[in-house]
């Protein structure tokens, strides 16, 4: 649908009579996207699967939804709870992709991307750690009081351990909450492995 004239023009209504968004109700796909993202946390009241034949136009929103949940990965505006939301619209194209029943593919040139939350670079994607440092973030970690600090995982515990860095693992640091300039972050175990060190809320 890439004018205007696949769109019900006859139709300002954002909403139909079971209260569900029909995106046949708008006049282009931006008409479309601006009215869902215009509020913030918009992603809390609207989920892909709710809205009637988005389906049919996957193509011209995937650019959309790629840049936008860039762009909220990049802010970290949501809570932990919320961001399982965000999710939801990149999994939408994700699974579309992958269904060999429709035409979708997905764009090579479209990627997520992800931030580290101290420097701003960005950082290999992890869909599971969305506010996770990058690696060269890492060793920037301290206490409290500026004593730098380093997370080793723990084959006793099954998560992370910490030690105070220039002791060889010898004095032990015992809290998974950290510190770069201020800021605090928590460490724990990735679920395959490694240690992930994530923007405390």
């Amino acid at each position: 649908m890439s004018q205007a004239k696949d769109f019900n023009k006859n139709s300002n209504k954002a909403v139909n009579t079971d209260d569900q968004l029909d995106i046949k109700n708008f006049s282009s796909i931006n008409e479309f996207w601006k009215f869902i993202t215009k509020t913030d946390k918009w992603y809390l009241k609207y989920s892909p699967t709710n809205i009637k034949h988005i389906d049919d136009h996957l193509s011209e929103l995937e650019p959309l939804i790629v840049k936008t949940t860039n762009q909220l990965r990049k802010k970290m505006e949501f809570t932990y709870e919320e961001y399982w939301k965000i999710v939801d619209w990149d999994n939408f194209l994700i699974s579309a992709d992958m269904d060999e029943s429709n035409k979708f593919k997905r764009s090579k040139s479209l990627k997520f991307k992800q931030f580290c939350p101290n420097c701003g670079n960005e950082r290999s994607f992890t869909q599971r750690y969305p506010k996770s440092l990058c690696f060269d973030c890492y060793s920037l970690t301290t206490d409290l009081k500026g004593k730098g600090v380093e997370f080793f995982n723990s084959e006793m515990s099954g998560g992370c351990q910490a030690y105070y860095v220039g002791t060889g693992q010898k004095e032990k640091y015992k809290s998974e909450t950290c510190y770069i300039d201020g800021k605090e972050y928590f460490a724990e175990e990735a679920r395959f492995g490694g240690i992930a060190i994530q923007l405390k809320e």
